[in-house]
């Protein structure tokens, strides 16, 4: 196998068992000459096309968090640089085809670009009924964790539970 690498990820240690399937999605991307369409392949088209490896092994692989991501930069990529070959060929061109397209690629990129993917955490607080308050089930704080104190501001005062 060549040392070109289309897919050139870092699998920790419980993702092994994915590693023959990253070695041969390169092999049919690289010595068979598929890339760009394996992008658009499902875990069947996968199957179809590989040595041995099953639909199910394929959907896991392609479901896998880092795998994902890889295609989805791949992805955008290859439709930023369709972008930019109609955005060279619209000086020409006098079609209404043509111009709504490249209108739906521009704001499929500009709503990627848009996209916010960091983790939130949202705290909220909702103060407990006089029956809740009672209940021997229920563990009043004495006082709110540092790392929600943070992130809150609190109202009145608390009662204790007695």
């Amino acid at each position: 196998m060549t040392n070109i690498k289309a897919m050139d990820i870092q699998l920790s240690s419980n993702e092994q068992h994915l590693q023959h399937l990253v070695d041969e999605f390169n092999r049919l991307c690289i010595e068979e000459a598929h890339y760009p369409d394996i992008l658009s392949w499902d875990h069947y088209e996968l199957f179809l096309r590989s040595n041995g490896t099953t639909p199910q092994e394929w959907k896991n692989f392609r479901l896998n968090p880092k795998v994902k991501q890889w295609y989805d930069e791949e992805q955008d990529l290859q439709l930023r640089s369709k972008l930019m070959k109609l955005l060279g060929e619209m000086g020409d061109a006098k079609s209404t085809g043509q111009a709504q397209t490249l209108s739906a690629l521009l704001k499929q990129v500009s709503d990627r670009d848009k996209v916010d993917t960091s983790t939130k955490y949202i705290y909220s607080f909702v103060p407990l009924t006089i029956d809740e308050e009672k209940n021997p089930n229920i563990n009043i704080l004495d006082s709110i964790p540092p790392e929600i104190a943070d992130a809150i501001q609190t109202i009145g005062p608390r009662t204790n539970k007695k």
